[in-house]
């Protein structure tokens, strides 16, 4: 590779353009001695001439010709992703993809995305579901940005900012027979059907945890893909779940009895989560930064 320079080519194209080394040199304000040593040396490189010099007139030969449309394309070019640069700096341009869990993405993530969505209206924003461990894969094969959901101190090749603490409860229908209890121990439901979200999700591993520490063999009665089929069956009084807050829909109140689970007390951490060593765009700082906010 020929060690050309900006400045060699901003000259030549200056000079071929203006036809002339002192408009060109007015037009880049530099010397005219600087812009004639910058074509010289941009001639030794190439081993061609660039130009017809006479006393009264300066042209381009075939090879500056030649030249000159490639590197007004280069220059071009260049500025215009200095441009683009320079917008998402400013974050009047850009694009955040964002992965979540289902349950951030239904209660954390809305209000996030509305606020965002109004104080960088230029930014082109994309939200991408998974469970857990699909949110950790998205980020580690870059097709997000950052991530919003439970933090997985296990997971060493990532940065987490912490959001809140998200407290487990235990959540049957009305009128189950365990309804009516503020808080209920984990020893007073080894026995009841569970219902679970799939092994992807986080709280699959959560309760296979918290039923070993109680010395019995986690066998869920039903499990499920989606929230909204976990809560249908546990409205319907087949089971109780024990799920984080924030996974509450937002009709639970009315369909559903919540208790503090206690005995052993369990809460998981939310934050925001990004590869280790990665430097965030300016969207997802501003991203982050929002989020932060919001909290305090």
């Amino acid at each position: 590779m020929l060690p050309i320079t900006l400045k060699q080519l901003e000259s030549f194209v200056a000079v071929a353009e203006e036809e002339n080394f002192l408009r060109a040199a007015k037009r880049l304000h530099r010397s005219q001695s600087a812009i004639s040593s910058q074509v010289q040396m941009l001639e030794q490189q190439l081993g061609v001439p660039l130009f017809h010099r006479t006393t009264r007139s300066v042209r381009a030969t075939a090879g500056g010709t030649r030249l000159l449309g490639v590197a007004r394309s280069v220059l071009a070019r260049l500025d215009n992703v200095v441009l683009d640069l320079r917008a998402e700096e400013a974050l009047q341009r850009g694009r955040l993809i964002v992965a979540c869990t289902p349950s951030c993405a239904s209660n954390l993530l809305p209000g996030l995305l509305r606020d965002y969505q109004e104080r960088y209206p230029n930014i082109t924003l994309e939200v991408r579901e998974a469970y857990a461990i699909g949110m950790y894969d998205m980020l580690r094969q870059e097709e997000a940005d950052i991530a919003i959901g439970p933090i997985d101190r296990g997971e060493s090749d990532f940065t987490c900012r912490k959001l809140q603490d998200d407290p487990y409860a235990v959540i049957m229908s009305r009128d189950y027979p365990l309804a009516g209890r503020a808080e209920i121990a984990m020893q007073d439901i080894v026995d009841e059907p569970h219902v679970v979200l799939e092994r992807e999700s986080a709280i699959y591993e959560s309760m296979v945890q918290l039923f070993a520490e109680q010395g019995r063999v986690w066998r869920p009665k039903f499990e499920l893909s989606h929230h909204q089929s976990l809560y249908g069956l546990v409205s319907a009084g087949l089971g109780v779940t024990v799920m984080p807050k924030s996974a509450l829909p937002p009709e639970s109140a009315d369909r559903f009895h919540v208790a503090r689970l206690v005995e052993p007390e369990r809460s998981r951490e939310l934050g925001l989560i990004f590869v280790k060593g990665n430097t965030l765009s300016p969207a997802a700082e501003a991203f982050s930064t929002l989020a932060a906010e919001r909290q305090n």
